[in-house]
């Protein structure tokens, strides 16, 4: 019987990002966020706007209300030339030389031509490892798409992205 044939070992990328719609304030910075099985992605990509459709008006005079406009559904997801392999370039080398693991998490605008800017950090787990200056220093490598629930793209949205840093097994 001729031996099972031998799968050559497949590189893992050492940064896996996930990305959330910011919402009206930030949310607090809840980490360490589990961390995803090896080659994964996890997209959480899901915004919504929110109204209570109810207004009034008082006062002198005539008033007015009238419902807010409908809600908006908005996705977010990584625009297919989203260069993951890139990524490990920018792993803090004293975390991976110690294998410390750890999470940035990012707000950022989303432009034309699937690019982020004016990304500033949020917080990072564990502190004083890099991986907050990290995920700002791949600000350029991060390409994402936000859409509509009528599948069009938006700009200028500010969506809140987590890098998550692992070290290779």
């Amino acid at each position: 019987m001729p031996a099972p044939p031998v799968r050559p070992a497949v590189p893992t990328p050492p940064m896996v990002l996930t990305e959330l719609k910011v919402a009206p304030a930030p949310p607090a910075l809840a980490m360490p966020t589990p961390f995803l099985g090896e080659g994964e992605t996890e997209l959480d990509g899901l915004g919504e706007g929110a109204g209570d459709g109810i207004g009034t008006g008082t006062g002198a005079g005539a008033g007015s209300g009238g419902a807010s406009p409908p809600a908006r559904r908005l996705t977010t997801t990584w625009a297919p030339d989203m260069r993951f392999d890139r990524l490990h370039r920018r792993y803090p080398a004293e975390a991976r030389a110690a294998s410390i693991a750890g999470i940035a998490r990012l707000e950022c605008e989303v432009q034309r031509r699937s690019r982020v800017r004016d990304c500033r950090l949020l917080g990072e787990v564990p502190a004083g490892h890099g991986f907050g200056e990290a995920a700002l220093q791949s600000q350029p490598i991060y390409r994402i798409q936000v859409r509509d629930q009528n599948g069009d793209r938006v700009y200028g949205e500010r969506i809140i992205l987590n890098a998550h840093f692992r070290p290779r097994s």
